[in-house]
């Protein structure tokens, strides 16, 4: 229980946090969620104990909920609400002696660790290299599998694939990729999967999809990966080199994706790199971005918002190492704003030409982020407030009022119910008030 977060409007005040409206300030504490007062309100995601119990699932951390279950006439929660897809199995499997306890102690610090440093753990299994990746922005430690597999038996020889599942350890998720690749490598790509009765052809329409192997959910992004197949240049109007030296300058250029400080748009003059990935064909017929939009792009392969500025919880002028490490290449930049406005309007530009589908691909892909990454970028959480509210520092009244109104229209709790709706909401406000408070 906490102390309630209020905001003014025409009915009274309103917490920000839980979300509820009074006549007058309130007497009872604030439970720290959302909550909620009628069954039907709440989504779906949110249960309680008694029905994850029920589902075979139990919270990850019972002290941690996501919302809560509370009448007008309660004076504290009745029931408290958890993720259903931030649950873990009810009945884990138990150690039965202090060496095993003390093991899995050790992996879960290194998880901890790779996962807040932000760091990529991989393993070679054969001889294809297996990452573990840590999710971004993620309210818990998890990782992700990823894999590039070559070599396959069938018409799809190679792939790229990703794990569906948020894995609690780097571990988990590099096993669970294990067993898929020993499947793909004694069998191929199969036509038959849970989901689809024909996924050969859905490979051959759309280059790319999802399979699942069990009825558990869990399951594989996959996509048909065209870097290992030879390719003809003669209709580029081009001699073709040698196979040989054709995939020496294929490797070449493919071993520059997702990396920082690379300007693909210089590549437009060679053909050749042009048919590493069908992702970095589609962006290169987008116009070449201006020198600050490229500046955020080059910046985008850190795995981290390039305007990020840890906030100092210490009184030590200079910053710690680990909020060294967090802090983006652009934070200390004077022309933050101009940085940020290119890069959107960049975006804004692509997305229209390409659709949402195509370049979240081409993030993915071809800069190695997330798309999470990228909407922290566009509508930050934090930062100055005129970065979370959008607007030029040097913006008048009406125009921060503006803003502030149209975001709120956006991600305010009742209209938008995607998950960061709340902390969105809540970032804004407090951006608001910093302003009114100058």
């Amino acid at each position: 229980m906490k102390k309630h977060y209020l905001t003014k409007n025409e009915y009274g005040c309103r917490c920000t946090i839980c979300r509820w409206q009074w006549r007058e300030p309130p007497t009872s504490p604030c439970p720290g969620v959302p909550r909620f007062g009628r069954w039907r309100d709440i989504p779906d995601p949110l249960k309680t104990v008694g029905q994850l119990f029920q589902a075979g699932l139990k919270p990850r951390d019972t002290g941690d909920p996501d919302g809560c279950f509370q009448t007008k006439n309660d004076k504290q929660p009745r029931y408290w609400l958890y993720d259903q897809r931030q649950a873990v199995p009810k009945h884990k499997r138990t150690t039965t002696t202090t060496e095993s306890l003390t093991q899995d102690r050790a992996i879960a610090s290194v998880a901890k660790r790779l996962w807040e440093a932000g760091e990529i753990y991989t393993q070679v299994h054969r001889n294809v290299a297996i990452e573990a990746i840590p999710l971004v922005r993620n309210k818990f430690i998890g990782f992700r599998g990823r894999a590039r597999v070559g070599d396959l038996p069938g018409e799809f020889s190679a792939i790229d694939l990703e794990t569906n599942l948020s894995l609690p350890t780097h571990l988990e998720a590099v096993q669970i990729t294990k067993n898929f690749v020993d499947q793909l490598l004694q069998n191929g790509i199969p036509n038959q999967t849970l989901d689809r009765d024909n996924f050969h052809e859905y490979l051959r329409q759309w280059g790319g999809g999802f399979i699942r192997m069990q009825d558990s959910g869990a399951g594989f992004y996959i996509r048909v990966n065209y870097f290992y197949k030879i390719l003809s240049l003669s209709d580029l109007g081009v001699e073709p080199p040698t196979i040989d030296r054709k995939m020496t300058l294929l490797e070449t250029y493919a071993s520059l994706l997702a990396k920082p400080n690379i300007h693909y748009w210089s590549w437009s003059d060679h053909p050749e790199s042009q048919q590493v990935c069908p992702e970095l064909s589609l962006l290169l017929t987008l116009p070449e971005p201006d020198e600050f939009a490229r500046l955020v792009l080059q910046a985008l392969p850190d795995g981290k918002n390039p305007f990020f500025m840890p906030e100092r919880k210490s009184r030590v002028p200079t910053l710690t190492f680990g909020e060294f490490s967090k802090r983006g290449r652009l934070a200390d930049r004077d022309d933050k704003y101009r940085l940020r406005q290119a890069f959107i309007e960049w975006h804004e530009a692509a997305q229209s030409r390409l659709g949402i589908n195509r370049l979240k691909l081409i993030y993915r892909v071809v800069y190695g982020v997330s798309w999470e990454l990228i909407q922290e970028i566009l509508i930050p959480n934090s930062g100055e407030w005129w970065e979370v509210l959008g607007v030029k520092p040097s913006a008048d009244k009406d125009e921060v009022k503006k803003a502030y109104r149209r975001l709120v229209g956006l991600y305010h709790p009742d209209v938008n119910k995607s998950i960061n709706a709340h902390e969105r909401a809540v970032a804004i406000n407090r951006a608001y008030e910093q302003f009114q408070q100058r």
